[in-house]
């Protein structure tokens, strides 16, 4: 996210035109993501360690962009960030990310395969999955949406912030987690995770409102992590 912000920042205001800076910021980040993708899958490497090196290094390169200054952004995609008909533009951005990742999921052999890939990578390699190809592709994809949501908040702020979307992995596990995604592999929705985030959205909210110290709120999100996870190891052992 942060590598979204400060990137289009900086490239627009090299002087570059906005559409081809955020084609360049997205293509950047899926290349990023390919490239922490095809280490896991060619050398073996623990994902855990290969995307937090590789959050490590971006957030280093987002520092070189910006020398830790916010980077004013002021464009005609700046809409990104504002309302159309009364809704955030963001709202119709994620309902076509939604749809289109439902349709991927669901309707397409693509979709299939990361599930089979999730839930037995051994297995769907036996079966004729290229494996390697699928992972990648999630890598790059997965990549390139958080640079997208970083672009769309950076947007929202009027500048690009090397700070953007930091402590948000925490939250994007919470919302998985609680939405029905096994940490195992295999099985989660696209809707289960808008309900997870629903859910997360809601729980901090309620904290705002009852005036409810910040430090509670990180407490919180990690117990529920604990509770959600628990409940999707006893629901396996069960099956």
């Amino acid at each position: 996210m942060a590598f979204g912000a400060v990137g289009i920042a900086k490239l627009i205001s090299m002087g570059i035109e906005p559409i081809a800076a955020l084609a360049i910021i997205l293509a950047g980040a899926a290349l990023c993501g390919l490239i922490s993708g095809i280490a896991i899958v060619k050398l073996n490497l623990n994902p855990f360690i290969v995307t937090l090196a590789m959050m490590n290094i971006i957030s280093g390169v987002t520092y070189l962009f910006s020398n830790g200054i916010p980077i004013a952004f002021n464009n005609y995609l700046n809409f990104l960030g504002q309302e159309f008909l009364t809704i955030p533009v963001a709202i119709y951005v994620m309902a076509i990310v939604m749809v289109v990742g439902h349709v991927i999921l669901s309707k397409t052999e693509f979709g299939r395969n990361v599930f089979a890939v999730g839930g037995n990578a051994r297995a769907a390699k036996l079966s004729g999955i290229n494996v390697d190809k699928v992972k990648c592709s999630v890598y790059a994809m997965t990549a390139a949406l958080a640079c997208m949501a970083g672009v769309i908040t950076c947007a929202n702020l009027s500048s690009g912030d090397v700070s953007t979307g930091s402590g948000y992995e925490l939250n994007v596990i919470a919302a998985c987690v609680i939405g029905g995604c096994s940490l195992d592999g295999g099985q989660g929705s696209i809707l289960g995770v808008f309900i997870g985030s629903a859910i997360l959205g809601v729980i901090k909210n309620g904290f705002v409102l009852l005036r409810i110290p910040a430090s509670w709120q990180t407490i919180t999100i990690g117990l529920v992590i604990i509770l959600a996870c628990t409940m999707d190891q006893m629901k396996r052992r069960k099956k």
